[in-house]
């Protein structure tokens, strides 16, 4: 299962049934996947956007990604937005406490 965006396939899901598991069905099917679309015009690249651990073979690279969030400006996208921060607050300070107590290297 996957999209394609700007002439890059995102390949999000590649489904098999699990007794085949050890035979690598991943793997060919991620082999045919690479072959229909390198004959491909429309399309440039393909992303493994999961990054699955039987795809290590066939990682050529990594690309850092951002994260953007809207909110309207509602009460409701407000709260989100206050909700949002505080949470990531937390987190970081829950961090900080871990690595201040050397429980976290």
């Amino acid at each position: 299962f996957g999209f394609v965006s700007q002439g890059v396939f995102h390949l999000l899901k590649i489904a098999y049934r699990e007794e085949y598991a050890d035979v690598g069905p991943g793997t060919v099917l991620l082999n045919l996947v690479i072959d229909e679309f390198s004959r491909s015009a429309v399309i440039k690249k393909i992303n493994l956007v999961t990054k699955p651990a039987w795809s290590a073979p066939w990682q050529a690279g990594e690309e850092s990604t951002k994260t953007i969030q809207l909110f309207n400006f509602t009460p409701g996208g407000i709260y989100l937005y206050c909700q949002t921060r505080l949470i990531n607050f937390l987190r970081k300070a829950r961090l900080n406490i871990a690595s201040s107590e050397g429980q976290i290297s």
